[in-house]
This record gives structure tokens, sequence and C-alpha cells, in this order.
């Protein structure tokens, strides 16, 4: 179902190549073209790896949290769960405990894949809460 929302999403990836750089690098933007109904706040973007900077409307962290609980009750995706543990750590708050049961194969191949090693604790953590 993730395909069939893209198409309100404008997706730009921008692919450094520089022989002045340690390494090359992408830069992956996705900006969506639905109605937003949250709070933002305007932002001057920056990067350690480059002197480019751009003007940008940010979601507030707890206008992001409000529609990450409603996206992992839509679609149930494990990366959804890792976001909502990433902005409570963020908040400082607990995870809440009724958010809903995700398959635990999922849960591990999903994060897995796109998660360093030292966060495979966490993995476990969140398959014991909310894995079936």
């Amino acid at each position: 179902d993730d395909i069939m929302n893209k198409y309100r999403t404008i997706l730009i990836v921008l692919k450094i190549n520089d022989p002045l750089i340690p390494r090359n690098f992408s830069i992956k933007i996705e900006i969506s073209t639905r109605v937003f109904n949250g709070q933002y706040y305007t932002a001057l973007l920056t990067s350690p790896t480059t002197n480019i900077q751009v003007l940008a409307n940010i979601e507030t962290l707890d206008s992001l949290y409000e529609d990450k609980l409603l996206t992992i009750a839509d679609r149930k995706k494990s990366r959804d769960l890792f976001d909502i543990w990433f902005i409570c750590q963020k908040k400082r708050q607990a995870m809440p405990d009724n958010l809903p049961q995700i398959a635990i194969k999922e849960i591990r191949q999903e994060l897995k894949r796109f998660l360093p090693a030292n966060y495979q604790v966490l993995v476990r953590e969140l398959e014991d809460k909310y894995g079936c």
C-alpha cells in the first residue's frame, strides 16, 4: 500500500559525486503534496558535509507523533513502530502500550535491514512488546 500512497509524493534524489570530498553520497527528498493540517515551523536546514542550506517547513514533533500513531494504526509497519520509538526518545516519554501488534518476522526483517547492528537490542525489545 506504500506504492499507492506515492502518487501524492514528489521524490527527488540528488547524487553528489565530487573528487574533493572523501566519498560520494546521495540525498533523498520526499515532498508530500497532500493537504497538511498539522503544526509546523520554518527552519534553515544545514549539513556538516556541504555548505548548501535549505529553508523548509518542518512538522513539529508533537504533530509528527500524532501522524505516526494514525499511520501505524492504518498500515501496521515496523518502520512506523521504530519512528514512534525514536520520537518518544526525543520527547523523553515512554512508548504507548496500545499500539497494534505486528508480526515478529516482519519486525525482524524490516528493522534489521534498515538499522545498524548496535540497534538489534532495540529490535528484540520491540518484538517482545509489539510482536505477535
